[in-house]
């Protein structure tokens, strides 16, 4: 799936098909961000950072929200799920200011 974000704050819900899955990866501008610690296979938690939230918030729906991008420069944010051997993803396209 992918979204268009503008330059904004911005947000969106994401309902899954599946509900036993799990976030593999999450790279920003080609960056990946260390997952170690968080285990992305519970039924609800978050991942907050500066540019970005990424909420399970139950077994089927995601919300995703993005701080306003203060750059010229789109931001990219890939977030990889996975249920088993079946890979799926999520890729926020962020406009620049």
């Amino acid at each position: 799936k992918e979204v268009n974000f503008s330059a904004e704050s911005d947000s969106v819900i994401i309902t899954t098909e599946g509900n036993w899955w799990w976030v593999s990866e999450i790279s920003l501008n080609g960056k990946m961000l260390d997952l170690n610690g968080i285990d992305t296979t519970k039924e609800n938690f978050t991942i907050e950072k500066t540019e970005f939230s990424f909420e399970r918030k139950n077994s089927t729906e995601i919300f995703i929200s993005m701080q306003p991008n203060p750059t010229e420069s789109e931001r990219i944010l890939i977030i990889g799920l996975q249920d088993g051997n079946y890979f799926d993803g999520i890729k926020i396209l962020q406009s620049g200011n």
